[in-house]
């Protein structure tokens, strides 16, 4: 038995045949999960359902009764109760505790880009004033707070001040000259939310000696 002969779901499946679950819901063997009975054996189980009607398979063992849950390998409970509609053995001597994890292929995190490295500017670089006076506050004890996921935002806390917000103009200079450096490092994950502070470097140090 074939599952899914509706042509939308045929060809969701196809412009994914090279996945293994791709493979095993578009091959034969299916049965009706109403021709399921109980054993401690685990199956390939199968459904459509949740959000968007997502494909659902997976190996796992069923209950006594039509009512009962399903359950994975070591005893894990299913998320998705209710949507399995079709079932088939596994293949002989094939273990369901290593092959439940092959089904699906492993999904890769995305990774944040690596940020540029600049080489320290001379004391002889040319600042205008909105680059020149954000790094004499950071030299006189202001704080510059970068927060973001994604994108970033940054403050300048001066001190017994409130925090300013502060544009990447005047920052871009100072950056690209290496004369501030973040006090930390970014998480890999570009979704994650992240708070760090900035500091002088000894670039931005003797920049300031030479010309402050």
């Amino acid at each position: 038995m074939k599952l899914y002969h509706e042509e939308r779901y045929r060809a969701r499946l196809e412009q994914n045949a090279q996945w293994r679950y791709a493979q095993l819901l578009l091959g034969d063997g299916w049965r009706p999960l109403s021709e399921y009975v109980y054993d401690r054996n685990y199956v390939y189980a199968a459904g459509i359902g949740g959000w968007h009607d997502n494909f659902i398979l997976f190996v796992g063992r069923g209950g006594k009764y039509s009512t009962s849950d399903w359950w994975l390998p070591h005893n894990r409970d299913v998320p998705f109760q209710g949507y399995v509609e079709f079932w088939q053995p596994l293949p002989e001597g094939v273990d369901p505790y290593t092959h439940a994890a092959e089904i699906f292929p492993p999904v890769e995190k995305p990774v944040r880009p690596p940020e540029p490295v600049y080489e320290p500017g001379l004391p002889s670089v040319k600042l205008t004033p909105g680059p020149r006076g954000l790094l004499v506050a950071m030299r006189d004890g202001a704080v510059l707070h970068e927060r973001g996921q994604r994108w970033s935002s940054w403050t300048l806390q001066r001190p017994g001040g409130d925090r300013e917000k502060v544009t990447e103009r005047p920052l871009n200079p100072l950056r690209e000259n290496a004369f501030i450096a973040r006090n930390g490092m970014l998480p890999t994950e570009p979704d994650r939310w992240y708070e760090c502070d900035w500091q002088v470097t000894s670039a931005g140090r003797a920049w300031l000696a030479a010309n402050v």
